[in-house]
């Protein structure tokens, strides 16, 4: 991978230090609103971190590459997964907010279906839109979440989580993370590559 998103000086403001650590969830509610946070598999002492903004193309590639893998381990109780949407892209859909709307359905289904939250993203990944575009509109995104037997309409409406989603974006540049593009990994804290050899380093460090 030759590049990601950066998002550089854009974001600006306080960082949101007060944000919690992610936590595991619950098996029927994997969404942590006190971090902001969505947290997939089983208790593990191996805990990866994704960073993404839903618009990012270089995270789309990411997923393409490594989300059947991630996946898998995720399922083989290998590893816990903590996911961290972002939506500094918004400013890349024309005022529609795309990257928070795309995260509100994430957020949705992560409450009521966690087992359905990687194939949503990964649709999402496929059906990304061009930047510079309103992307997706209400309707398409609810047509994806229905896909997988998840009604986002009041989601929509309501996007209880805006402000939470802006916090956590900030915090993510500017705060406790200090991420500098978008995909960023972790595991365990420490920072992995997430270009073309982030599986055989991932499962290096797991095999370590």
């Amino acid at each position: 991978m030759a590049a990601a998103a950066v998002i550089g000086s854009l974001v600006t403001g306080c960082a949101a230090g007060s944000l919690a650590s992610p936590s595991a969830a619950s098996a029927s509610n994997a969404w942590d609103a006190a971090t902001g946070t969505i947290g997939l598999g089983e208790p593990s002492e191996q805990v990866l971190e994704l960073w993404f903004d839903p618009l990012c193309p270089w995270c789309a590639k990411f997923d393409a590459e490594n989300g059947s893998a991630i996946a898998d381990l995720v399922e083989r109780g290998e590893v816990s997964l903590v996911l961290h949407p972002l939506t500094f892209l918004d400013r890349e859909s024309k005022g529609s907010k795309y990257s928070t709307r795309a995260s509100t359905v994430l957020i949705e289904t992560a409450r009521v279906a966690p087992d359905a939250v990687l194939a949503v993203l990964a649709e999402l990944y496929e059906r990304q839109p061009e930047e510079a575009t309103t992307g997706l509109d209400d309707a398409e995104l609810t047509a994806i979440a229905a896909r997988h037997d998840v009604d986002v309409r009041e989601a929509l409406r309501q996007r209880d989580h805006d402000e939470l989603l802006a916090e956590v974006t900030t915090d993510a540049f500017a705060g406790s993370h200090a991420i500098t593009g978008t995909p960023s990994a972790r595991l365990n804290g420490d920072t992995l590559d997430p270009g073309d050899g982030f599986l055989e380093d991932l499962r290096a460090r797991l095999a370590g």
